[in-house]
């Protein structure tokens, strides 16, 4: 494409976002909203693909639109890998050898956010298209410019004012009551400090920006937080996020009752939801769990026994720990943060006991398992490097073979020419001696010639005074014989 702009790279952007939203399928229900995301910036992008192919398109003729849209484009591509690298982390969801950890681990937030940010995306990327369909029918005055850019980031603040409650910021649904809703965000855009003409020219530009946003859902007030997590399946305690699949909150109890046999489950039991314990279903439910111990194999009833006793500990464990695992897991940007994670961990279980011990060792070991694979990826990002390097040094060597054979063919055509040039040189010296000699001979030749000039001229000089001698003789002679006829005639 023109002006840098790679139509590969779209393409490679095209199936960034299938590869997601196609991961997301395979993935826990918590990536369904960021999945469906994923899936509407997907065809919006294989629509557009034909144009971005075609040389006549009018993305690819204004160098303007082409930074515009590699910027969006840009931006889309960050906020896809984000995603794919949280699918990526947390696959094992999905298998049937997903960890408890992995369970606790899992980014709702970082979910939302990315699927906040694809709707964003989303918006502006259909806006642009728009704007760049109504410049090229002449359609407009106006262009997508720093003013426009601007006005966008205005209506998201105030969307999120609107999902967040802020007093004041409430509005009436934008689909049943348009004019009204435009008429507030004018007021807000010129309260900005955008002038009323400028407004006007993205009028239309902006009015489907705002229904994309409604049509999200970013222009409605979020719902209160529940007690229980039923609707959302999560339960969050300060900076601590942990999954429950579509269970009510469990008291401490009853926690304390069943979490051994949730960690005695074999893994494909793990993703079997959990049912909330009663005083009036606890017999009920003891019954159900001496069922399921005896379906265990012996080793896992024994692994059961011995957790059963450790269980209420455990869960106290887990909750002053959740605090220590998020830092943890945030200390693996630098090796100084880890190494102080590690350390205090260690202090903790000094204190606290062999139980913490063991899970602060599972919490490390799954640490170690993402060393591992970014090691992993890091010495295959490696191997390619290297690779890479090596295909350059093998060109490099081409490239010089290449120049020395150029060299020899311009060094033997140099001394061709010299040779060439050599013989002119003499053939135009013998010529140039051959004319020296010729114009000497000419000379000599033209001074005998003169030379004769003169001799001849001497002689016609001598012959004119004898002939002129011969004619005053002549004309003396018939002057005598005329005088003498006319005597002759007279007598």
């Amino acid at each position: 494409m023109s002006f840098g702009f790679s139509v590969n790279d779209f393409i490679m952007l095209i199936a960034l976002a299938q590869k997601t939203y196609r991961g997301c399928r395979h993935a826990p229900v918590e990536f369904d909203e960021a999945g469906r995301a994923a899936k509407g910036l997907y065809t919006i992008l294989e629509s557009i693909e034909t144009d971005i192919q075609n040389a006549q398109s009018p993305l690819r003729q204004d160098k303007r639109r082409v930074e515009e849209f590699d910027m969006i484009t840009s931006n889309c591509k960050m906020t896809l890998l984000r995603l794919d690298a949280v699918i990526s982390r947390y696959r094992s969801l999905g298998t049937t050898n997903k960890r408890l950890w992995d369970r606790f681990k899992l980014p709702v937030k970082d979910l939302q956010d990315i699927k906040s940010g694809l709707t964003h995306h989303i918006s502006v990327l259909s806006v642009f298209l728009d704007t760049v369909g109504l410049e090229t029918m002449g359609r407009v005055e106006g262009k997508v410019d720093d003013g426009f850019e601007g006005m966008l980031r205005v209506i998201n603040r105030l969307g999120a004012e609107i999902r967040a409650g802020k007093e004041g910021t409430v509005m009436t649904d934008y689909t049943n009551d348009e004019t009204d809703i435009w008429k507030q965000f004018r007021r807000e855009l010129i309260g900005a400090g955008y002038k009323s003409g400028e407004i006007q020219r993205h009028k239309e530009s902006i009015k489907k920006y705002l229904r994309n946003m409604s049509e999200q859902g970013l222009l409605d007030e979020a719902p209160p937080e529940r007690g229980d997590s039923e609707e959302q399946g999560i339960e969050s305690e300060g900076s601590w996020t942990r999954l429950q699949t579509k269970r009510p909150t469990l008291s401490r109890d009853a926690e304390t009752q069943g979490i051994s046999n949730v960690l005695a489950e074999p893994p494909t039991l793990l993703r079997e939801e959990l049912q909330a314990e009663t005083p009036k279903q606890k017999d009920e439910s003891i019954k159900e769990k001496e069922v399921l111990n005896s379906a265990l194999s012996d080793a896992l009833k024994r692994q059961a026994s011995e957790r059963k006793t450790e269980s209420k500990k455990l869960l106290l464990d887990i909750e002053n720990l959740k605090g220590k695992i998020n830092g943890l897991e945030e200390a693996l940007s630098t090796s100084i943060e880890d190494r102080r994670n590690l350390q205090d961990a260690n202090a903790l279980l000094v204190k606290q006991g062999s139980g913490r011990e063991s899970v602060l060792k599972s919490a490390i070991n799954a640490l170690q398992e993402e060393l591992d694979s970014f090691k992993t990826l890091a010495e295959e990002a490696l191997n390619t490097s290297m690779q890479n390097c090596r295909g350059l040094q093998d060109a490099n060597a081409l490239l010089v073979k290449q120049g020395i054979e150029r060299e020899s063919v311009l060094e033997s055509a140099i001394n061709a020419l010299q040779e060439e040039f050599n013989n002119s040189k003499t053939s135009a010296e013998e010529a140039l001696s051959a004319s020296i000699k010729e114009c000497k001979e000419l000379r000599d030749a033209n001074v005998l010639l003169a030379k004769q000039l003169t001799e001849q001229e001497n002689t016609h000089n001598a012959f004119a005074e004898e002939v002129k001698s011969i004619m005053t003789s002549f004309e003396e002679k018939w002057r005598d014989t005329i005088g003498k006829r006319r005597n002759d005639e007279g007598t």
